[in-house]
């Protein structure tokens, strides 16, 4: 992973041209790998109140996910003590400084396990002539590295499936949202996790949430994270009703009632054993709810961080969008999957048509099994179109 830090937004792009040729380079052995870069959405003059927070957690969580594993961060250093004219030695000790600061006091505590030169290399583009040639040097350290990893046969236990639906429609609640409920069934049946977020698009349906809390602690962490959000609408003066969105009334939903009922259906049926914070990770088995926005970029970044080894994304629209995971897209009708070969990875339009729900799930079931073992690639994973976004203080819905 190739992460770029305040003002060197057209470097990534430039990472990212050579990343992503060298990525559908037809050669068995491409120098770089499948080596993704990432924009950070903030600058140097940005303030650190705004977005450092949250992004001081859920770093380091993406540096514990398998799909994560290496990373060079890079950028200019505070120029606030004029170090720009700092000798390189210098500049790279602060810049070394400024990310370890960063994350020193994460409220879960993760990154000092994280401080390993072999896994995380910094390069400030201060420091160097040729900042892509530095940087490519050292990400081939980093590919060297991730390349004496293997594949090792795990228990479905250990598999943690995020949860997610963008571009709704009508027939998300029909489909492809109870299909995937069946699919988080079976993966708890064989002790897995399963991790919905979206918090916003829970109001109206939260008491069904509640209703299926594993205990007491677990239903007041519920009625805090509900209510949690709210506070934070009402602090930046966001109505709390103002959804669905116009696709998602263009698509036939009415109200936000009729879109929460339909988002917790991806949940399936089972107890809510755990409630995380944004930027925390899952720990143990069951449904885990997540503290996140309904944005899909902010939202699939924090179900990455909290330790998805993979994201399924039902969608009534389309969408092209993608995570560092493999996001498996299911659409809710048969037209989108035709339509959108591109973008959807599997057909929940199956259910209109006849198919029943259970065969259908257990299908959906084997097939991300397969994506979970490296056997089949997504479409955004081909494609090469991934993205993160963190979440900000300010209004994100």
């Amino acid at each position: 992973m190739v992460l770029g830090l305040g003002c060197e937004n057209n470097n990534i792009d430039e990472f990212k041209k050579i990343l992503v040729n060298d990525q559908f380079d037809n050669t068995n052995n491409p120098p770089y790998g499948n080596s993704p870069s990432y924009r950070t959405d903030s600058s140097c003059d940005t303030d650190p109140s705004y977005s450092t927070d949250p992004s001081c957690d859920t770093d380091p969580s993406y540096d514990n996910n398998p799909s994560c594993n290496n990373k060079l961060p890079y950028n200019f250093v505070n120029q606030s003590d004029n170090s720009a004219t700092k000798d390189g030695k210098k500049v790279r000790n602060e810049l070394n400084k400024q990310y370890r600061n960063l994350y020193s006091n994460c409220t879960t505590g993760q990154f000092n396990s994280l401080i390993n030169d072999k896994r995380i290399k910094f390069l400030s583009t201060q420091d160097c002539e040729d900042e892509i040639s530095c940087g490519l040097k050292l990400i081939g350290e980093l590919m060297e590295y991730a390349s004496k990893f293997k594949r090792q046969e795990c228990p479905m236990s250990e598999l943690k499936v995020g949860l997610k639906c963008g571009g709704s429609d009508a027939f998300s609640g029909i489909t492809a949202n109870p299909l995937c409920g069946k699919l988080s069934d079976l993966l708890l049946k064989n002790k897995g996790a399963t991790i919905l977020t979206e918090v916003p698009e829970m109001f109206g349906a939260e008491i069904i949430l509640m209703e299926r809390s594993e205990n007491e602690e677990i239903f007041n962490k519920i009625v805090d994270m509900i209510n949690g959000f709210k506070d934070y609408f009402i602090k930046h003066n966001q109505p709390i009703y103002e959804n669905p969105s116009p696709g998602n009334k263009d698509g036939g939903i009415s109200t936000l009632e009729e879109k929460s009922l339909g988002c917790i259906l991806k949940g399936g049926t089972g107890k809510i054993t755990d409630v995380l914070d944004y930027g925390e990770r899952v720990s143990r088995s069951g449904i885990n709810l997540l503290q996140g926005p309904g944005n899909d970029a902010v939202s699939i970044t924090a179900l990455t961080a909290a330790g998805a080894n993979l994201i399924i994304f039902t969608t009534g629209r389309g969408t092209p969008l993608g995570g560092p995971v493999p996001t498996i897209k299911v659409s809710t009708t048969t037209e989108l999957y035709n339509r959108k070969k591109s973008w959807i990875d599997y057909n929940g339009g199956q259910l209109l048509e006849g198919r029943p729900i259970d065969e259908t799930a257990r299908d959906l079931y084997n097939y991300i099994i397969s994506v979970a073992s490296g056997d089949k690639r997504t479409k955004n994973e081909i494609n090469g179109y991934k993205e993160i976004a963190i979440f900000k203080n300010g209004i994100t819905l």
